[in-house]
């Protein structure tokens, strides 16, 4: 079995990085979770560092898009709105005024272990579709 995850993961790996689509899931109570290599690239960074400087923060996206990411989470411990689509423009490496256009959507998910909440949990899945 451990064969076939490792062979599905690597399979996926390859898909994302041709189709430009990112994975990353994340505790928003632990503040711990992960990210695959071209859901760091899409959201602009240079490498992979821990996804609370990330996640809540959005330091690459435009401010007009970061206000409407940031809106999405707060509305979660309301739960209010548990899925989230939109495109929000992401400023490219080493520029200061060229934006790609990411497609983002945001998922979240409560686990509930014997009537508490554990943890709220957002996948986020985006893609590089093209460049504005």
């Amino acid at each position: 079995m451990e064969k076939q995850i490792w062979s599905f993961e690597q399979f996926f790996h390859t898909i994302s990085n041709y189709a430009k689509v990112g994975y990353a899931r994340y505790n928003l109570s632990t503040q711990k979770g992960y990210a695959i290599q071209q859901w760091y690239e899409n959201m602009g960074e240079t490498k992979m560092i821990d996804l609370k400087y990330i996640i809540g923060k959005y330091d690459n996206v435009h401010p007009d898009d970061r206000k409407k990411l940031l809106d999405y989470y707060r509305t979660i411990d309301k739960n209010s709105l548990n899925a989230f689509q939109t495109e929000v423009r992401v400023l490219r490496p080493g520029t200061t005024d060229n934006w790609n256009l990411i497609c983002k959507n945001i998922i979240a998910t409560s686990n509930f272990l014997y009537s508490y909440r554990q943890g709220t949990f957002v996948a986020s899945i985006n893609k590089l579709p093209y460049q504005c």
